[in-house]
């Protein structure tokens, strides 16, 4: 007997989830006005049934309760399930066969739904003959009833995610099926329940969605939902995006993803961060199906998040992402001189650039501390620019106005920390312009002699070193009397007090304490106290690679061995001493190794443009070190969509892996035209699950499979790939209005002449003169002459000067940003007259603007009365420097009338007038002369 068809409505609404296994229904819209309804079965995510219940009764298969509810919640017997199941399928109850069963009697309102069953080889008793009808119903007989009932083909064996269902059972086929046609996802990620009971609501959602599984539009929500996989998702913030942002970004992902364009997928937020339900919609009946799927919001997530002043000196930049100390810190663990500028907009400090003496980053990575040389006070601009993060990425360039409050916060000491026997540090709560005036007494209020320290002004820190005279095992009172941060505040309290010792062996020596693996080459050694370096570790026969001591707890060393580590071995950890100069003993442990089963896992991916060849690569960050040697690649197979089309399942070539940076083992990188090959399509969203060989573990444990997703852009032509570099930068000393930039090669000229690439803190530069290259002893300089904008700069001082994008004649590729925040500019502001007064019959005073220097014996002016110039000399007598007037001597005596036509002052080339920067006064075509 075969199931009828008739049963097929296209109003079924399916639902699973990728990640927790609960059921969430988008229930369809009925407009039937006899539709039945019941007070406990609403239409709400929570109740993933309703669309099953009102389905399966509208249709008469399944019943309520006289009370108007369903009582879904109840367990299912076999009975009724039976029932069910045989309306469900439109078997043919008339004309049926008597299965045998000794419990069954032909009375059973049942018997007839039972015997249908028994004969479609739907369903079967027990061994003793009977049925059960009274029993409850289990998930894996249900599992068995839809997959037979529903004519399921048998899916492949292997692919479940369920612990509980062991190999070999009975009902492993029908799970395994029902996972594989996505009408099942588990209780849970990893669990299925086989024996837990099945409830009313439960039995009518897993035959709605049996049903919607059969259907054209049904196989195609499916398809859809299948391509709706999790990924990285762009928007611009990333993680810091708002959250309509990234539920528009995550709706356009989706879009991007569903190849079926009339299937409608609608996003909205999930019930926890990162996770959003798809609903997916096809067909006038609204065959739809959700999915709860969580995505990761990746793109441009690298960026400064805020700028905090701690202190008077000391300013807090943190970061969306980690970023790499190597671009940020010098060696000497000073900030690198292209990352940070700090520019006053209120002449504090009087130069109005801060410089910075040293810097921290967090061991996090995401917060960078400086301390600046000088007193923070009011508006600044600050720029932060050149910051990778620890995968090789550019954090975007940030520029804002900051205001940083007068520092009023006392200094406090935080506490004191032993280095050695005879050396401790105390540490206080900021920079300190000045420990003030200090002291130390033994307890007994004794004068103690002989410590020193290292303090100089700006550090937080203070080492005291106590010389062979000072008392051992006995206590010191340090008193640091008017000692101040660098913004003047006094410590709190003041004096402030803190307590030293010089200790002797204490009797008491160190010891190992644990040893504890940490990796397939790494383990912990843990000492019963802190010891002075790091010890001496042999791993059998072999020396430890390395030996560092952790940077959070300082009683515990890293150890790197050469080998893998696997098995019992014989660890000796020697030659190590505590703070007080005990020796600790050599020890000596057999550690028993587990070798390293996990295999390196990808966690996340990009798509990067290298600057030096111009080609785009596919970069994997991985969460463990990677080996990598000539034969590591890595091949796919998957799709990729453009204008809406989507490829066929398209393998790609078999390519090279190798280190985006050798220094970090975790990050690789494919090149992406090679990958790609045939199939290198720009702009198109690919889809591939990547495949590695050769690429491993230090316990040669090959990456595992992923599944990648990223947009293809372009490879860029190169060419030639010279470096323009700045040899200096000098202003021109005979005119303040230009500055002279002198490359090491000649220069292209349209990125050399472009302003844009130039810029000098608190100078507007209005336009760039390149000179002819010049070449000699085989070295070739070019110069460009930056032409300053007249009165722009209004200091003399120190500017930070940002130099960028200049090429090399016939070069592609733009320099590396050159910066430098020591170059020396004058003030560009020309002197000019204010007054010019008749002050007797053959003598004019000039006031200036500024002090100005001038020549003695230089004729500078003619004298003009009415529109004749006359034959009366006009002298500077006598030379002087830095003179806010100056006195001109007459040759003649002006007359009543050249006074009365009006006298004025014209100036003449020979005028040799400047301000003590050496800018030529400017001077208008007449001057007046008042009298």
């Amino acid at each position: 007997m075969k199931k009828s068809n008739s049963h097929k409505i296209l109003k079924a609404a399916m639902a699973a989830t990728v990640a927790t296994g609960a059921i969430v229904v988008a229930a369809p819209t009925f407009t039937n006005a006899e539709t039945p309804t019941f007070k406990d079965v609403n239409n709400v995510p929570a109740d993933y049934f309703y669309a099953g219940v009102t389905d399966l009764a509208e249709r008469g298969v399944i019943n309520g309760y006289p009370d108007g509810t369903f009582k879904p919640y109840n367990n299912m017997s076999r009975e009724h399930a039976a029932k069910v199941m045989a309306l469900a399928l439109g078997l043919d109850l008339e004309n049926v066969k008597d299965p045998g069963f000794t419990d069954v009697p032909k009375s059973n309102p049942y018997y007839a739904h039972i015997a249908a069953l028994v004969e479609a080889k739907i369903i079967s008793g027990y061994e003793n003959g009977t049925f059960g009808p009274k029993n409850n119903l289990t998930r894996a007989q249900m599992a068995k009833i839809i997959v037979l009932g529903f004519e399921f083909e048998a899916a492949e064996k292997g692919n479940l995610p369920f612990t509980d269902v062991k190999a070999g059972e009975w009902h492993e086929d029908f799970i395994t099926t029902l996972y594989a046609n996505e009408i099942t996802t588990g209780t849970t990620a990893t669990t299925f329940s086989p024996n837990r009971l099945v409830t009313r609501g439960q039995m009518a959602a897993f035959i709605n969605r049996s049903e919607a599984t059969e259907s054209a539009d049904g196989v195609a929500v499916n398809a859809s939902a299948k391509l709706v996989v999790n990924g990285s998702v762009p928007v611009a913030l990333g993680n810091y995006a708002t959250a309509n942002d990234k539920l528009v970004a995550v709706q356009a992902y989706v879009n991007n993803l569903i190849t079926d364009k009339e299937v409608v997928a609608k996003v909205a937020a999930g019930a926890i961060a990162g996770e959003y339900t798809v609903a997916l919609t096809k067909g006038d009946a609204k065959v739809e199906k959700t999915i709860v799927i969580a995505f990761e919001m990746t793109a441009n997530d690298r960026f400064v998040t805020e700028v905090n002043a701690l202190n008077a000196t000391q300013i807090e930049v943190k970061f969306s992402t980690a970023v790499d100390s190597e671009s940020v810190l010098n060696a000497n663990g000073t900030l690198k001189a292209n990352i940070i500028s700090l520019t006053s907009l209120d002449g504090v400090p009087a130069n109005k650039i801060v410089g910075f003496s040293k810097a921290n980053l967090s061991a996090d990575g995401k917060s960078l501390t400086i301390t600046a040389t000088t007193e923070l006070s009011k508006r600044y601009d600050i720029k932060v620019d050149n910051v990778k993060t620890v995968t090789g990425q550019n954090v975007d360039k940030y520029e804002q106005m900051i205001s940083i409050a007068a520092d009023k916060t006392a200094p406090t000491i935080l506490g004191v920390e032993r280095l050695t026997a005879a050396t401790v540090k105390v540490k206080f709560s900021e920079p300190m312009s000045s420990i003030g005036t200090t002291s130390f007494k033994y307890a007994d209020g004794t004068s103690v002699a002989g410590v020193t320290n290292n303090f100089v002004a700006g550090a937080d820190e203070i080492v005291f070193t106590m010389a062979s005279e000072v008392t051992v095992n006995k206590e010191i009172i340090a008193t640091f009397i008017g000692a101040r941060d660098q913004a003047g505040n006094l410590i709190s309290p003041n004096p402030g007090t803190a307590s030293l010792s010089k200790i002797s062996a204490d009797g008491v020596a160190p010891t190992v304490s644990t040893i504890t693996q940490t990796g397939a080459t790494t383990f912990a050694v843990k000492f019963s106290e802190r010891v002075v370096s790091a010890p001496t570790v042999k791993i059998g026969a072999d020396t430890a690679a390395s030996v560092t001591q952790d940077k959070t707890d300082p009683t515990i060393y890293n150890v790197t061995s050469t080998k893998l580590l696997d098995g019992a071995t014989t660890v000796v950890v020697s030659n190590f001493e505590d703070l007080s100069g005990e020796q600790g003993t050599t020890a000596s442990k057999v550690v028993t190794f587990v070798k390293d089963t996990n295999a390196p896992k990808v966690l996340s991916s990009t798509v990067l443009q290298d600057s030096t060849n111009g080609k785009e690569y596919l970069v994997l960050a991985l969460d463990k070190d990677v080996k990598l040697d000539a034969n590591s690649k890595v091949s796919g197979q998957g799709t990729f969509i453009k204008n809406f089309v989507t490829s066929s399942s398209t393998p790609f070539t078999a390519t090279n892996v190798t280190y985006k940076d050798a220094a970090n083992k975790k990050i690789v990188q494919v090149e992406l035209n090679t990958f790609l090959g045939a199939n290198d399509v720009e702009g198109a969203l690919y889809s591939i699950d990547l495949t590695f060989a050769n690429v491993m573990s230090d316990a040669k444990l090959l990456v595992g499979k992923t599944k990648v997703a990223f947009t293809r852009g372009n490879d860029i032509a190169v060419g030639n790939a010279e470096t323009v570099a700045v040899n200096s930068v000098v202003q021109s000393a005979d005119d303040n209005n230009k500055v002279n930039v002198t490359f090491d090669k000649a220069v292209d000229g349209a990125t050399a002449t472009n302003p844009a690439n130039y810029t000098i803190g608190g100078v507007i530069i209005e336009s760039v003169t390149l000179l002819p290259a010049v070449t000699a002893n085989n070295t070739t300089t070019q110069v460009a002459v930056l032409n300053l904008k007249a009165n722009s700069s209004t200091f003399t001082g120190s500017r930070n000067v940002t130099i960028a994008n200049v090429k090399a004649l016939g070069s592609t590729k733009a320099m590396e940003t050159y910066f430098a925040n020591t170059v020396m500019l004058n003030e560009n502001v020309a002197p000019t007259v204010t007054l010019a007064k008749l002050t007797s019959t053959k003598e004019i005073t000039l006031t200036f603007s500024e002090g100005v220097n001038v020549k003695a014996g230089i004729t500078d002016f003619a004298l003009v009365s009415g529109v004749s110039t006359l034959a009366n000399a006009v002298e500077i007598k006598t030379e002087a420097n830095g003179v806010s007037s100056v006195v001109l001597t007459l040759k003649n005596v002006v007359t009543d009338a050249n006074i009365a036509s009006g006298l004025s002052l014209e100036a003449l080339s020979t005028i040799n007038v400047k301000d003590a920067v050496g800018n030529n006064i400017v001077l208008p075509t007449t001057i007046q002369v008042t009298r």
